[in-house]
Protein backbone atom coordinates (compact mmCIF):
# COMPACT_ATOMS: atom_id res chain seq x y z
CA UNK A 1 0.00 0.00 0.00
CA UNK A 2 1.73 3.61 -1.09
CA UNK A 3 1.88 6.30 1.69
CA UNK A 4 -0.83 8.37 0.08
CA UNK A 5 -3.75 5.38 0.70
CA UNK A 6 -2.37 4.52 4.20
CA UNK A 7 -3.41 8.16 5.39
CA UNK A 8 -6.39 8.59 3.48
CA UNK A 9 -7.99 5.18 3.80
CA UNK A 10 -9.09 5.45 7.22
CA UNK A 11 -11.02 8.97 6.95
CA UNK A 12 -12.79 7.48 3.27
CA UNK A 13 -14.54 4.52 5.39
CA UNK A 14 -15.89 7.39 7.59
CA UNK A 15 -17.36 8.95 5.13
CA UNK A 16 -14.79 11.40 3.97
CA UNK A 17 -13.48 11.78 0.18
CA UNK A 18 -11.09 12.86 -2.01
CA UNK A 19 -10.61 15.29 -4.46
CA UNK A 20 -8.16 15.98 -7.03
CA UNK A 21 -7.72 18.86 -9.51
CA UNK A 22 -5.29 20.19 -11.85
CA UNK A 23 -5.23 24.00 -11.85
CA UNK A 24 -4.85 25.72 -14.50
CA UNK A 25 -3.67 29.23 -13.99
CA UNK A 26 -4.77 31.52 -17.26
CA UNK A 27 -7.37 33.54 -17.37
CA UNK A 28 -10.87 33.82 -19.15
CA UNK A 29 -10.56 37.58 -19.81
CA UNK A 30 -9.47 38.22 -23.58
CA UNK A 31 -8.69 41.52 -22.83
CA UNK A 32 -6.47 41.13 -20.07
CA UNK A 33 -4.91 37.62 -20.47
CA UNK A 34 -3.56 36.38 -23.77
CA UNK A 35 -3.65 33.10 -22.90
CA UNK A 36 -7.49 33.00 -22.75
CA UNK A 37 -7.86 31.98 -26.17
CA UNK A 38 -5.99 28.29 -25.03
CA UNK A 39 -8.13 27.67 -21.71
CA UNK A 40 -10.78 25.34 -22.82
CA UNK A 41 -8.27 23.74 -24.95
CA UNK A 42 -6.15 22.63 -21.85
CA UNK A 43 -9.50 22.63 -19.95
CA UNK A 44 -10.34 19.61 -22.33
CA UNK A 45 -6.48 17.79 -22.31
CA UNK A 46 -6.78 17.36 -18.89
CA UNK A 47 -10.31 16.49 -18.95
CA UNK A 48 -9.38 13.79 -21.36
CA UNK A 49 -6.91 12.22 -18.80
CA UNK A 50 -10.09 10.82 -17.00
CA UNK A 51 -8.55 10.71 -13.67
CA UNK A 52 -8.53 14.59 -13.07
CA UNK A 53 -11.31 17.79 -12.52
CA UNK A 54 -9.91 21.18 -14.54
CA UNK A 55 -10.39 24.05 -12.29
CA UNK A 56 -9.40 27.85 -13.65
CA UNK A 57 -9.61 30.86 -12.44
CA UNK A 58 -10.93 32.63 -10.03
CA UNK A 59 -10.95 28.48 -8.92
CA UNK A 60 -7.31 27.57 -9.15
CA UNK A 61 -6.79 28.98 -6.33
CA UNK A 62 -3.26 27.27 -6.24
CA UNK A 63 -2.10 28.06 -9.49
CA UNK A 64 -2.70 31.16 -9.19
CA UNK A 65 -0.85 31.73 -5.39
CA UNK A 66 2.14 29.84 -6.61
CA UNK A 67 1.97 31.70 -10.12
CA UNK A 68 2.03 35.24 -8.36
CA UNK A 69 4.61 34.41 -6.37
CA UNK A 70 7.03 34.20 -9.18
CA UNK A 71 5.92 36.08 -11.57
CA UNK A 72 4.39 39.37 -9.55
CA UNK A 73 6.86 42.11 -7.76
CA UNK A 74 6.20 42.85 -4.75
CA UNK A 75 4.67 45.74 -3.70
CA UNK A 76 7.09 49.01 -2.72
CA UNK A 77 6.25 50.94 0.31
CA UNK A 78 6.31 54.78 -0.28
CA UNK A 79 7.55 56.40 2.85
Amino acid sequence: MNRMEELLLPYVYQGASFEAFIDIDAGTEPVVNKTSLYVQEMVDRVEAMGRYAARVKPDSYAASAYANRHTKRPASLVM
